[in-house]
């Protein structure tokens, strides 16, 4: 049974401070790991770690309507705002070995 929050998904999370478009990179036995495309005011990006409960607050990304959003152009648009903002080590290792 696929679950939304699987790895290579791309999700819609309602985080606390509004709703931001994810990668999921990992999940976890308690937590699901996601990298938001948020460059969080100059910090760059991140990976947030989230409890599986909040899998509630999100939903998948469509593309053209028509199914969910393809991994691999997700990928392309995160690397690319990751060589303009610049993150974490393990935002660069989630990226970059897939």
């Amino acid at each position: 049974e696929m679950q939304l929050a699987d790895k290579n998904n791309v999700v819609r999370y309602h985080f606390d401070d509004g709703i931001f478009t994810a990668l999921v990179v990992k999940r976890g036995t308690k937590h699901i790991h996601l990298i938001p495309m948020a460059a969080y005011g100059g910090t760059g990006m991140k990976v947030a770690k989230v409890p599986l409960r909040d899998e509630r607050h999100m939903k998948p990304v469509m593309y053209k309507g028509r199914g969910t959003y393809p991994y691999r152009r997700a990928l392309s648009k995160w690397r690319a705002a990751y060589k303009k903002f610049g993150g974490t080590a393990a935002v660069k290792k989630a990226l970059y070995r897939s």
